[in-house]
């Protein structure tokens, strides 16, 4: 049976079935050997893409909690480039190769799916068109409002798929046209402001040329947090969150929350102008509290300096350290959420832990990290992103019997960061022999595992 493919050998088999199918399984069965052959698959396909006209002033404005007809308004004579979201990802499914990681719930997951993505720019935008050019106009992404009203302005873009085939779509959205811009009915400023900070509003800017009338200027706390209150004869509000003085137009933040205090005024010709100052009320950088739901403790670290601009948090330590310890990935202080970045100084110190999962967000282990945890077993630092070991992080754990890193990012050692027994292996991971060797000849120059260590090169 299948006397002529077993003939040909393995190559020749290999071609035929290439030939007769890049993608899909094959199985060939001759002589009771039976030889599976993977499968990769490729998918392109077009990923949220779509295009708005809202108004958009990073130094000052965020426009998040505005209506979408407010992002969406410009003035007569105004123009606007249009904001293009959205792009192509392209996935490719290789069934033999997988890759680890640790979810969420700090389970073990594989994957064997890549993704690509190219996110669009206007450039790749044509057939640009107004469906009242009386209302506005577009030309190359850039819209002009004529006479006060709505029109949709669309536009079209193309990919190629898988199977190499072109494929078009078209996107729109509607702009509305009034007598002034839209940033001047209504805008927002977003300000961080720590716990025990008071922040005072000056008066509102309008844009150029446009005035309003100072006598209809007002304030007023619209949120300062649950149960909010507010005296209109001794113009002072009050929340769980903050305090707001109407006298002075100052908020002093009490607890973190989100608090808002809403601007409003008229200009010479009755129009209405609104602004929403909301504030974003956190910890200070370097204090430590206890999270949301009171299981662990976290010190507040600096916003990350990449283009997330995360909040970030470094673990200090659980309330009550479970044996099986798992830290999570992201931890709710004051209902906002924060990035797990680093494992603080002496946060298993001593601890009868026998494991512990850490989040592939961890980038830096603190001095004493893990030391003299005299129950634990193993730890796992390949699917973090540690670049960093301080003094003694791991030292003292007398039963520990595997270590595994990453020798492609980890890369600074403190003063034996690794103090481990004989009975201990230090499994390096490594993108090439040469990657292990430079890790293992830093380890020893550092003394990090002293003369005990013992270690195995991992791929």
């Amino acid at each position: 049976m299948n006397k002529r493919l077993i003939a040909m050998g393995l190559a020749g088999a290999l071609s035929v079935t290439a030939a007769l199918s890049g993608i899909i399984p094959t199985t060939f069965i001759g002589n009771d050997v039976s030889t599976v052959y993977a499968s990769v698959t490729t998918k392109v396909t077009s990923d949220g893409v779509s295009i708005s006209f809202a108004h958009k002033d990073p130094s000052a404005y965020s426009d998040y909690y505005v209506n979408s007809n407010a992002k969406s308004t410009i003035g007569i004579n105004e123009q606007r480039a249009a904001i293009v979201s959205g792009g192509i990802t392209t996935a490719t499914t290789d069934s033999e190769a997988t890759a680890k990681y640790i979810d969420e719930y700090g389970r073990t997951q594989t994957r064997n799916t890549t993704y690509t993505y190219r996110k669009l720019a206007l450039a790749d935008f044509t057939d640009w068109k107004s469906s009242n050019t009386k209302v506005a106009t577009v030309a190359n992404g850039v819209v002009t409002g004529v006479s006060e009203g709505y029109s949709r302005i669309t536009a079209s873009y193309s990919w190629v798929d898988e199977t190499g085939a072109t494929k078009t779509n078209t996107v729109g959205a509607y702009i509305y046209v009034k007598e002034l811009p839209a940033f001047e009915y209504e805008v927002n400023e977003v300000i961080d402001l720590y716990v025990g900070d008071s922040y005072t509003m000056g008066a509102p800017v309008l844009a150029k040329g446009t005035t309003y009338d100072p006598s209809t200027l007002s304030y007023y706390p619209n949120y300062l947090g649950p149960q909010t209150k507010y005296d209109e004869k001794t113009k002072i509000g009050t929340g769980a969150y903050a305090t707001y003085d109407g006298n002075t137009n100052t908020i002093t933040a009490n607890a973190c929350g989100s608090a808002t205090v809403r601007i409003y005024a008229k200009d010479d010709k009755r129009h209405s102008f609104y602004w929403t100052y909301t504030f974003n009320i956190i910890n200070r950088v370097g204090s430590v509290v206890t999270d949301d739901y009171g299981k662990a403790q976290y010190r507040i670290l600096p916003n990350a300096s990449d283009s997330t601009r995360s909040y970030r948090v470094a673990f200090v330590g659980f309330i009550n350290t479970p044996k099986k310890a798992v830290v999570p990935h992201t931890a709710v202080i004051g209902k906002r959420s924060y990035e797990v970045a680093e494992i603080a100084e002496n946060a298993f110190n001593g601890k009868g832990v026998t494991s512990v999962r850490l989040p592939s967000t961890i980038k830096k282990i603190g001095k004493n990290a893990f030391h003299n945890c005299k129950k634990l077993t193993s730890l796992d630092l390949s699917d973090t992103e540690v670049t960093k070991l301080d003094d003694g992080a791991i030292s003292g754990c007398k039963k520990l019997k595997e270590l595994i890193i990453n020798g492609n990012k980890l890369k600074k050692f403190g003063k034996k960061s690794v103090s481990v027994s004989s009975k201990t292996k230090i499994y390096v991971e490594a993108s090439s022999h040469k990657v292990y060797k430079n890790t293992v000849k830093k380890i020893k120059a550092k003394k990090v595992g002293g003369s005990k260590a013992s270690f195995v090169e991992q791929d």
